[in-house]
């Protein structure tokens, strides 16, 4: 990925450009046949990999070609969504009531990812974790376009390796 921005201790956010994705007929098959199974299968029968291709290409083909958003987390028991005020002392538009959905696959996967309750086994009384994040695609009609991402965790975090199975 190539680095336009960067973001670092002294605030500068760093915007990376995603991967082109774009699927062979071939790949669109194959992502069928694993969609229909795991939507069978239910969250029991979750895998993190899908054979031959990048996790995102997978979830990108679910996105785009059965119109299902994708939720990050970390949480593999849920069985519903409801909506609701987060409740991590969140403010501006992460504080209001939803279920926040992602249309792109790598953003998604970052939420799922990013380790937020990290703060609460701090041994620092005084630790605060701040999330940041974009997704721009600039040219949302055209399939095989580039997606910029800027994703940002508070340093103390980012240095106490933040991240979890998602």
């Amino acid at each position: 990925m190539a680095t336009i921005w960067s973001f670092d201790k002294s605030n500068i956010m760093r915007l990376f450009k995603g991967p082109a994705i774009s699927h062979t007929e071939a790949q669109r098959a194959t992502f069928k046949k694993e969609h229909v199974s795991r939507v069978h299968a239910g969250v029991d029968g979750m895998s993190p990999t899908v054979s031959g291709s990048a996790v995102y290409e997978f979830l990108d083909y679910v996105v785009d070609a059965e119109g299902h958003p994708l939720h990050g987390s970390a949480d593999g028991d849920v069985e519903q969504f409801e909506v609701r005020t987060p409740d991590e002392g969140t403010k501006g538009f992460a504080a209001q009531a939803g279920v926040f959905a992602a249309s792109d696959a790598i953003w998604a996967i970052f939420f799922g990812t990013v380790d937020r309750e990290i703060a609460t086994r701090s041994e620092n009384p005084d630790a605060w974790f701040s999330i940041s994040n974009m997704c721009i695609k600039l040219w949302p009609s055209r399939r095989q376009t580039h997606r910029y991402y800027a994703f940002g965790i508070s340093d103390w975090a980012l240095e106490a390796s933040a991240w979890r199975d998602g």
